[in-house]
């Protein structure tokens, strides 16, 4: 069992919740916080980009910071996924430029896309399932761009960063044909 990584026992988990419905299993990075209450199996009846936190706020904060959540009220829809925002201005923001701030791998588990590539067969079935994020905490600005991470592998990734983001985007780059094509990460894997 030491060979199974966090994203693959926690995508066992999701698979087994989503066949037999939600248990009584408690995510490691469950946000109690979240509005309105949805399912923790898959959250994908919102089309929430990124759980609901607001992807531009990220750009502003120092690393050791928490992301910032979005409102329900200041949000727009794109690449099929509602993205919400703390402020207006982080709205016009990405309005002006999606793909600047919008995060790499669709918003995934940057972990999980460079070491399961078979996830990414996954992500193109509607909805598109994935390794789960924890936006909260485990986020990294790296060169200009969001990378979103589980809950137990940031530090792993950080360790092997630029290694795993090229194993990443070749897996992307050769499923998709892009970084900005793809299907944005709407929670139907995650905690």
């Amino acid at each position: 069992m030491a060979a199974w990584t966090t994203c693959t026992l926690v995508a066992v988990a999701a698979t087994l919740t989503l066949l037999l419905g939600p248990g009584r299993h408690e995510a490691e990075c469950r946000d109690a916080s979240a509005d309105p209450p949805v399912p923790k199996y898959c959250q994908y009846t919102l089309n929430l980009a990124a759980k609901g936190y607001d992807v531009v706020s990220y750009f502003g904060l120092d690393a050791a910071q928490n992301g910032t959540r979005g409102s329900a009220d200041i949000s727009l829809v794109f690449n099929n996924a509602t993205f919400r925002f703390a402020t207006a201005a982080n709205r016009d923001a990405f309005r002006a430029n999606p793909w600047k701030y919008h995060p790499a791998f669709g918003g995934f588990c940057a972990f999980g896309m460079a070491k399961f590539p078979s996830t990414l067969k996954q992500l193109q079935q509607r909805p598109p399932i994935g390794p789960p994020i924890c936006p909260l905490t485990q986020w990294t600005l790296y060169n200009g761009t969001l990378y979103l991470n589980d809950c137990a592998t940031r530090d792993q990734w950080l360790a092997h960063r630029d290694e795993y983001i090229a194993d990443a985007e070749r897996l992307w780059l050769s499923y998709f044909g892009g970084q900005h094509k793809g299907p944005t990460n709407i929670d139907c894997f995650g905690p």
